[in-house]
């Protein structure tokens, strides 16, 4: 609030007390066009006021100016509790603006509310309604302020809770006495840059903890929880997935090694549970299942996401892939060529499998983002491509063939633009594997002396 009235004051009235000795009276005060700040004299003995009587600690505006409070200091060196009222004087009506009280012994900062200058405050606020701020630093801020950096990422806020030191157990504290609702955190996001809504799309991440140390230099992250859109969303569809992320030795980079899918699925090479299934799994008998068909079945790859398997063969009539929900029940679906498909792998992140052939011309390449329907891509050479790789990390699909002239490796970031890349060696590659872990392709091959294995760190995606 500004003073709207060149002849306006503003007042301190303290009331229903007697001072034994003065409180202490601090304000600064400026024009609105001044660039520096002034302050009064600093002991004022407001002693009984009575409410007629009143000590006028901001002199009135100059002509055609107007004044701001910046803030005003109150030390209560009293024995006594005293009450302390702010006083607008607009044309000899009063009005007030805050009434503090104050405990014995206590010193506090006060601000007045409503378009004055803000400053710092040590008392406790009651706001009725709705209040909104810009920006809210609770406790001390440190050398950060609002944010903070992270491995040189500056993460700024709109509220910091911040304490140097203390004994609070807890900086952030949400409590609540109710027979039907608990404690919530709620994380919403909508993937637009205005006040407007716009869907998210897979993959766009709704909620990120980051749990960070200093490393003696500045913050690193030790871990991160990742909360993602975990397939095409849409109305009444809104599928979810969970990363769970720590940090190695020697390293400043968070490494997935868990996932919650939306399927309910857990995901996770590190994950003792998921290790010790594995045993289990292979210490127990097989069982038969029925094929859809009596073709020869080449590759089978399994989307979390889809909650499908979905497999390949070399040969059969316009039926060379078959897909199953559990692995018991197949159905025949319409292979986008009669090739000889040899490697099928799946991409979560694009939401789509890659099926590769060593047969047929400038379309040994198919796609699918459902397993059921699938379209030819165009191979970027007619070589026999026996094996392929997702790499999440990279975004990029990775095959390697048995036949060609320096060029038995080809790259796609979208499975559908295919590009050639020098293989290490005229070697039949039969298969490809990525590791997350050492950021690391490695490829074998059945031909080749002491030279069948070749890995590459990084492909070229340019």
């Amino acid at each position: 609030m500004l003073l709207g009235i060149t002849t306006d004051t503003l007042e301190a009235v303290m009331g229903a007390a007697v001072s034994t000795a003065a409180p202490v009276f601090m304000i600064a005060y400026a024009d609105l066009n001044a660039t520096t700040w002034a302050l009064t004299d600093s002991n004022r003995n407001v002693g009984v006021l009575n409410g007629t009587s009143n000590v006028v600690v901001l002199p009135a505006p100059s002509a055609n100016t107007r004044r701001q409070v910046k803030f005003l200091n109150i030390l209560n060196t009293d024995t006594i509790k005293h009450q302390i009222s702010v006083i607008f004087n607009a044309n000899t009506v009063f009005r007030t603006l805050k009434t503090i009280s104050l405990d014995v012994g206590q010193s506090l900062t006060w601000t007045p509310e409503n378009g004055w200058e803000e400053g710092p405050a040590t008392f406790n606020l009651n706001l009725t309604g709705t209040t909104k701020l810009d920006k809210v630093i609770i406790g001390d801020a440190g050398s950060e302020e609002s944010g903070v950096n992270i491995n040189g990422t500056v993460f700024d806020s709109s509220a910091k809770v911040s304490d140097i030191g203390g004994t609070n157990l807890a900086q952030f504290l949400i409590h609540r006495h109710s027979t039907t609702l608990s404690p919530l955190i709620v994380a919403a996001r909508s993937r637009s840059d205005t006040s407007g809504h716009s869907t998210v799309v897979k993959n766009d991440e709704v909620l990120r903890l980051i749990g960070a140390g200093w490393d003696g230099v500045d913050y690193k992250p030790a871990t991160e929880i990742n909360f993602i859109v975990d397939g095409v969303s849409g109305a009444g569809n809104m599928p979810g997935r969970i990363d769970l992320k720590t940090t190695p030795a020697n390293s400043i980079s968070p490494v997935k090694g868990l996932s919650l899918r939306q399927s309910g699925r857990i995901e996770g090479t590190q994950f003792p549970m998921q290790r010790m299934l594995r045993g289990i799994i292979t210490s127990r008998a097989w069982t038969i299942r029925t094929s859809a068909a009596n073709n020869a079945w080449r590759a089978i790859a399994w989307s979390p996401e889809l909650g499908l398997f979905a497999a390949v063969a070399t040969d059969g009539t316009g039926n060379r892939v078959m897909t199953s929900p559990d692995g018991i029940t197949w159905t025949i679906r319409t292979s986008a060529a009669d090739n000889q498909w040899f490697a099928i792998a799946w991409s979560p992140e694009l939401g789509l499998f890659v099926a590769m052939a060593a047969t047929g011309t400038g379309n040994r390449v198919m796609t699918s983002p459902d397993g059921i329907t699938w379209t030819i891509r165009t191979s970027a050479a007619d070589n026999s491509w026996f094996g392929i790789a997702w790499s999440p990390e990279l975004g990029l699909f990775v095959a390697v063939a048995a036949t060609g002239t320096g060029n038995r490796v080809m790259t796609s970031p979208d499975g559908i633009t295919w590009t050639i890349r020098t293989s290490a060696a005229d070697n039949q590659w039969l298969a490809i594997a990525w590791s997350p872990e050492l950021g690391l392709f490695a490829a074998v091959a059945n031909s080749g002396t002491g030279n069948r294995v070749m890995t590459s760190p990084r492909i070229a995606t340019a």
